[in-house]
C-alpha cells in the first residue's frame, strides 16, 4: 500500500517537472509545437500521482511518446557527421 503511494507521488514529481519544462520550451520556442503540447499532457497526466490516482500509470504511454518523439526530432537536427562523432 504505502509502496504504490511513493511510486505514484514519484510520477506526480516528475510529471510537474516535465510539464513545466514542456510549457517553458512552448514559451521560448526551444522545441517545435507538436512536442511541447505532447509533453505537457503527459505531464499533466503523470501529475495525478501526486494525488495517489491509479490514473498516472497511464502517463508511463504519454512519456514514452514523448521521449520517442523528441528522440526523432533530435535525430533529425543532427548531421551524420555530429551523429557519428557521438
Amino acid at each position: 500500500f504505502i509502496t504504490s503511494h511513493d511510486i505514484h507521488f514519484g510520477d506526480g514529481l516528475i510529471g510537474l517537472w516535465l510539464t513545466a519544462v514542456n510549457i517553458y520550451a512552448s514559451a521560448q520556442k526551444h522545441w517545435p509545437p507538436n512536442i511541447t503540447i505532447l509533453g505537457i499532457v503527459s505531464g499533466a497526466i503523470l501529475s495525478l500521482g501526486l494525488f495517489g490516482w491509479d490514473a498516472a500509470s497511464l502517463g508511463s504511454f504519454g512519456q514514452m511518446a514523448w521521449n520517442y518523439l523528441i528522440g526523432r526530432w533530435i535525430l533529425r537536427n543532427t548531421s551524420p557527421d555530429e551523429a557519428v562523432a557521438a
